[in-house]
């Protein structure tokens, strides 16, 4: 078979998509970011694809009411539907039918017009003959260009990596011209927005601040799944542009919506990319930045490179023993109160919220899989109870991942409280990356040369969810991408299965050993969620992280 040119779909895409002429597996659902190809990209690749396999036309069947069927406007309809498999599960043949053009009954602020039942009879028919195995195709393309990316991901966290020290090439050189995207390596949008000016700060080129713009741009890296310096760059702009403008000047939304997650984190790295050129600009150097901090230090101002100071004193070999001994201690107490704690209340989507929820859930779940191996780390420099309630997160979000991905998904999280735990989540990697970046050097480099999968958590005995929860669950609604599964098999014999949940709003549940009545409330603080955010230890300000020393574990800790 041929190779098919492809376009690029708004999240990931390949450069060029072959594909096996077998039937592909029906089942395959399109993966998140997948995009319909366009008009010409599509007649184009749609008939050579046809002369390669011999496909006979059925003019018969290709054709209804004298009308002949517009295959690429089907191809349009399931994709932006989500696959085959979900228009099957939910059947939505006739809706289908309805936006080509065959509405027999017409709709109303409730229902999509609709076609005739003859018509939903033949839309399947000619899917599955004429299409199906050209999308299978394309969307096996993404999933494998998804992939690569993932594994290049790894070795851009190294600081030794070409694209990393690509991006420090150009932050470090605004005088080199334009950039592979034809924009200037001034300040200036990618759109050809005027950035916003952020609040002024002390500005001096240091190794320091070098290094802390690394840091930055591998944590951005890791938080949001871009590898391209070209986008990341991109997102650290785009930061200081309101979104209404970033929507009316037709800025992907994908881009869109990891700049309202990772605002304030986008925008510090903006900062020191401004300082860091600034710097240079005005020739201080190394000495004009230790003369600044000498005079900040007069004024009462602690600099960067103060902050960083103060932030390395690392806990000792026996303290972070200690530190693995109180994660897995409070991790089988909250273990034991959630296997007699099994009451869970199932939710369904529609179609627009399970896009929003899907989205959502798989940045989740990626911060969690961060999160995960540097436990000792938080445990380390945060209070019992936020870790307890960390911890908490990180299993429900294990717990819901396991359920979606099963032959029959099954779903206890909401959307609203899924962002809330992202947020959450977010806020805490920013501020643990860059304390580990300042105090366990080794421990940063062994985590990013490791691969994901590599990681052992710790081992969490399977228990039997099916036969412990008497609620019956919704109907199979949804078949998910055989790459999420893929992914979480090595996940599920580790976890085991934790059925929770976890609501930032509920005012009742379970008691995790905080002496309240529920998961939700009494903070460290005496708050609850709905109060200050559970994190706040970890998820605060950079300058704040200067005065936090390793805990001092007594024996009445666990």
């Amino acid at each position: 078979m041929g190779e098919i040119p492809t376009q690029q779909p708004s999240d990931t895409a390949p450069s060029a998509m072959g594909g096996n002429s077998s039937m592909p597996n029906p089942a395959l659902s399109t993966p998140r970011g997948t995009q319909p190809l366009a008009p010409d990209v599509f007649h184009s690749a749609y008939t050579k694809w046809c002369a390669t396999n011999g496909l006979q036309w059925d003019e018969s069947l290709l054709s209804y009411e004298g009308r002949p069927i517009d295959l690429y406007e089907l191809h349009v309809c399931i994709m932006r539907v989500g696959g085959f498999q979900r228009v099957v599960q939910s059947d939505a043949w006739s809706i289908i039918g309805g936006q080509l053009g065959y509405a027999q009954f017409a709709g109303n602020g409730n229902e999509p017009p609709r076609c005739g039942p003859q018509m939903a009879q033949r839309l399947p028919q000619v899917y599955e003959k004429y299409l199906m195995a050209f999308d299978m195709a394309y969307v096996k393309s993404v999933f494998q260009r998804a992939f690569r990316e993932a594994q290049q991901q790894q070795q851009l966290l190294l600081p030794n990596s070409g694209q990393y020290q690509q991006m420090m090439h150009n932050a470090q050189n605004p005088q080199m011209g334009q950039t592979s995207n034809g924009f200037s390596n001034n300040l200036q949008s990618p759109m050809g927005l005027q950035p916003t000016q952020a609040p002024p700060q002390p500005s001096a080129f240091s190794q320091a601040e070098a290094q802390e713009l690394g840091n930055n741009l591998r944590t951005l890296a890791s938080l949001t799944g871009v590898t391209d310096p070209v986008r990341l760059n991109d997102l650290v702009q785009y930061s200081m542009i309101p979104t209404e403008t970033l929507r009316a000047k037709g800025v992907d939304q994908v881009m869109i919506n990891i700049v309202a997650v990772h605002r304030a984190f986008l925008q510090r790295t903006f900062q020191a990319q401004k300082n860091l050129r600034e710097g240079m600009t005005n020739g201080q150097g190394v000495a004009g930045s230790m003369e600044t901090q000498r005079q900040l230090a007069m004024t009462g101002v602690n600099s960067g490179a103060d902050q960083r100071a103060a932030v390395t004193r690392q806990p000792s070999a026996e303290q972070l023993q200690r530190a693995q001994g109180v994660v897995a201690t409070i991790t089988a107490d909250i273990k034991a109160k959630i296997a007699s704690n099994m009451n869970l209340r199932w939710v369904e989507f529609g179609e627009l919220e399970w896009l929003d929820w899907n989205r959502s859930f798989e940045q989740l779940h990626r911060y969690a899989l961060d999160i995960h191996p540097k436990l000792p780390i938080f445990a380390c420099y945060m209070p019992e109870g936020t870790l307890r309630r960390l911890i908490t997160m990180l299993y429900t979000t294990f717990q819901q991942r396991q359920l979606f991905s099963s032959s029959q998904p099954r779903f206890f999280m909401e959307l609203d409280q899924v962002q809330v735990m992202c947020r959450q989540l977010g806020g805490a990697i920013e501020r643990i990356n860059i304390l580990i970046a300042g105090t366990h050097p080794m421990f940063q480099q062994q985590s990013n040369q490791i691969p994901p999968r590599q990681l052992q958590p710790m081992t969490v005995p399977s228990q039997n969810i099916a036969s412990s929860s008497t609620q019956a669950p919704p109907a199979n609604r949804y078949h998910f991408p055989p790459h999420f599964q893929t992914q979480t098999e090595p996940l599920q014999s580790q976890w085991g299965t934790l059925p929770t949940r976890y609501n930032p709003r509920d005012t009742g549940g379970m008691d995790y050993g905080t002496g309240s009545t529920h998961a939700t409330t009494n903070s460290p603080g005496g708050n609850s969620f709905e109060d200050e955010d559970p994190l706040e230890e970890i998820a605060r300000p950079v300058s704040s992280l200067a005065d936090m020393k390793p805990q001092s574990f007594t024996s009445n800790r666990p």
